[in-house]
């Protein structure tokens, strides 16, 4: 999870930086890291979080709405800022949004921890 979200930042200023033709590989091979990465991680950590609780879909579920709702509004708000600000700008600021995923992600590290190491006891 770490690496997805470290790569989302660097693909947003990737793309704010080099507006060329040949930018756009480097910067859909890290969307790819970062979503192929969190489409397998994130189902795995809700599962992990919520063993034994008996709500393992309904935390699937949440997990997903809130994903799709971001989803929704990414081109929205980008497209907004773009037309507003400009590319360049909007690929930095939709970029800075996931470096306040990469915080919250160390923030709650010491949650998260017990639940990602398997230790059952320890998680509770």
């Amino acid at each position: 999870m770490l690496i997805s979200f470290a790569a989302l930042p660097v693909r947003g200023l990737i793309a704010g930086s080099v507006i060329e033709h040949w930018g756009v590989w480097p910067v859909q091979a890290l969307d790819g890291i970062g979503a192929g990465l969190q489409s397998v991680a994130v189902p795995g950590l809700v599962a992990c979080l919520l063993n034994g609780t008996g709500r393992v879909n309904v935390g699937q579920g949440a997990v997903m709405t809130v994903q799709g709702v971001g989803a929704s509004l990414s081109p929205a708000i980008g497209g907004w800022l773009a037309q507003l600000i400009g590319y360049k700008l909007a690929f930095f600021i939709l970029g800075s949004f996931a470096l306040v995923s990469l915080a919250l992600w160390i923030g709650f590290a010491a949650t998260l921890r017990p639940a990602c190491a398997g230790t059952k006891a320890d998680a509770q």
